[in-house]
């Protein structure tokens, strides 16, 4: 017998309601990083099956993961992918499609002003950011690091809604390294493992969003200090 799915109707209260059109949240460079490392491995394994580890690529973190320690015995991973944000730098105030295009958006600017239930408002400060962001897919031989290259350019395309969903403003392909890399070189003569490594570099701008919340002023009395010849005028907020 098939049991019917039941659906929960959510409420919410007034203090939960967000006013429309408020944006409360933007992914940033860093937080797509940390977004791939959840979501690549999961898609990967639906499309393709097997494991892939994703990681971001702070010093040495995803190849001692690889070889372990006295106390860890290690993860023998076959692929991975490493994340690096390379470049940081505020975005233009025009809307471009040219990576670190002049005319800088040097510091944040209102976006919103929304008015709260207490009375007051919060106004939304918006910076953005480009970024650039590197992906390095390691694989124990040239065949597997061409198909994983492959598979992360397809997924970056497919899945672009899905982060531009989460805040981010826009990605597009950058550039490709060579596939006689420096991490490949690195890989041989520091850990001694024979990983191939295949790179690539999207663009990302982000935008980063400050909340500043404000009380509303109820009133202003004014009074006038005579002070011999000198008047005086104080503002009583």
């Amino acid at each position: 017998m098939e049991m019917e799915p039941e659906f929960f109707e959510e409420t919410e209260t007034e203090e939960e309601r967000i006013a429309p059109g408020r944006k409360l949240y933007c992914l940033g460079a860093r937080g797509f990083v940390l977004e791939m490392c959840w979501l690549a491995p999961q898609v990967y394994n639906m499309e393709v099956g097997g494991t892939l580890i994703v990681v971001p690529a702070y010093r040495n973190e995803f190849m001692e993961r690889y070889l372990g320690s006295a106390d860890d015995p290690g993860e023998k991973f076959e692929k991975a992918i490493s994340i690096e944000l390379t470049r940081r730098m505020p975005a233009s105030v025009r809307e471009s499609n040219k990576p670190f295009d002049s005319g800088k958006e040097v510091i944040p600017r209102v976006r919103q002003e929304v008015r709260n239930a207490d009375g007051g408002f919060t106004t939304i400060l918006g910076q953005k950011f480009d970024n650039y962001v590197k992906f390095s897919c390691w694989a124990r031989t040239n065949t597997e690091a061409d198909l994983l290259i492959e598979w992360l350019e397809a997924f970056l395309v497919r899945w672009q809604f899905w982060f531009e969903g989460m805040g981010i403003d826009k990605m597009f392909y950058s550039s490709a390294g060579s596939d006689l890399s420096p991490e490949e070189a690195a890989a041989m003569s520091t850990w001694r493992q024979p990983f191939k490594v295949r790179t690539l570099e999207w663009y990302i701008r982000d935008e980063k969003l400050f909340y500043i919340d404000m009380s509303e002023i109820e009133q202003i009395r004014l009074r006038v200090l005579t002070e011999g010849n000198t008047r005086r005028l104080e503002y009583v907020i």
